[in-house]
């Protein structure tokens, strides 16, 4: 095991956190989604539990617990290896839980990214690193400032520059080939772009022309309460958007709003396969088809993050099932509504399925 030097950085900053709470976060890593489609199988899960991450099998048996200096804030990411951070380190390890190095950063990261030779890690008022899978850095970026994870292939990410909220377009050596002024909507921490074809949308939502940062269109306007989180369907060409007011809206990709559900409860999220269904969180877990009708609801008490001010929670989703920290433990629960598991650890956060 190795200890690296400090990735670089020009902004240092000192918070306290009680805790940070997640619901899930979606990830895969087949190229074609673009951060919008369900994994194709369930292998392992991973989730953090306080200072530590857990790792563990499709029947929730486990496979190792890795211990942190602090409480991870952000997802953990598998990609070969398995990357974790917390506000002191970025960790590199074996699909064992072995460390194999770690980097130091200087605030909690938001984000991670890897690609299976490379990893990109978001720090909080700080910067975007991006690392080598052997834990050589290969270049930070300070300006703009990241307000979350990069995009599936690195090139875009959400941040600050000057105090203004930007979309910026970067090559494989952290150039910067462009960056334009961006509305990100009602959270400022944990916030992603959407790549879809040529266009990539921020949570506002503002449509950008990916090849130049021009807007297309800006739909901010349109919700009568500022939106919170947004996920796109590629394949029907749709973008989900839920507000502060727990609405859910159905906007076509030319940025006209369709048709909305009044679900009456805390904001949800959403994220979107290639099929017809997406998911939603709220006092508890429903399923809605692409027309917003509610398909099923699984009550169960799910994480309240409203004294932390943290972004709304994302799911984790393979084809069949979904996976939600709750009060009562991890659950994984099937495409038909039905509990399969729980991991009886009420405190598990921010799971993801791999």
């Amino acid at each position: 095991m190795r200890i690296l030097p400090t990735i670089p950085a020009t902004v240092a900053s000192v918070k306290t956190f009680t805790t940070r709470t997640f619901i899930a976060t979606f990830k895969t890593h087949r190229a074609s989604d673009l951060r919008s489609g369900f994994a194709d199988t369930l292998n392992f899960i991973i989730a953090s539990q306080d200072d530590r991450v857990l790792k563990l099998r499709s029947d929730g048996s486990q496979v190792f617990a890795f211990v942190t200096e602090s409480n991870p804030v952000c997802p953990p990411v598998a990609y070969d290896r398995i990357f974790v951070a917390d506000n002191l380190y970025l960790y590199c390890l074996q699909r064992d839980g072995t460390l194999l190095w770690k980097a130091s950063i200087d605030n909690y990261a938001l984000g991670i990214t890897a690609d299976g030779s490379k990893v990109a890690v978001s720090i909080e008022s700080v910067s975007l690193s991006v690392v080598r899978y052997d834990g050589i850095l290969l270049f930070t970026l300070t300006d703009p400032y990241p307000l979350g994870a990069t995009s599936e292939d690195f090139s875009y990410f959400i941040g600050i520059s000057a105090g203004s909220r930007v979309l910026c377009h970067i090559d494989n050596d952290g150039n910067i080939l462009w960056k334009a002024t961006t509305k990100i909507g009602a959270e400022e921490d944990h916030i992603s772009p959407t790549l879809a074809h040529t266009r990539i949308f921020t949570p506002a939502p503002v449509c950008h022309d990916a090849s130049n940062g021009k807007i297309i269109w800006d739909a901010s306007g349109a919700l009568p309460e500022p939106s919170c989180s947004q996920c796109a369907a590629l394949a029907s060409e749709k973008l989900f958007i839920t507000n502060d007011g727990g609405d859910l809206y159905r906007i076509s990709v030319k940025g006209n709003v369709e048709m909305h559900a009044d679900l009456l409860i805390s904001p949800p999220d959403t994220d979107a396969s290639a099929a017809d269904f997406i998911y939603g969180f709220g006092y508890g877990i429903f399923k809605f088809s692409f027309e917003l009708e509610q398909i099923w609801r699984y009550v169960c008490n799910t994480y309240d993050r409203s004294s932390f001010a943290l972004p709304p929670p994302s799911q984790t989703a393979h084809r069949d099932v979904v996976v939600v920290p709750a009060n009562e433990g991890l659950l994984v629960i099937d495409k038909g509504g039905s509990l399969l598991w729980s991991h009886a650890n009420a405190n598990l956060t921010h799971p993801a399925i791999y």
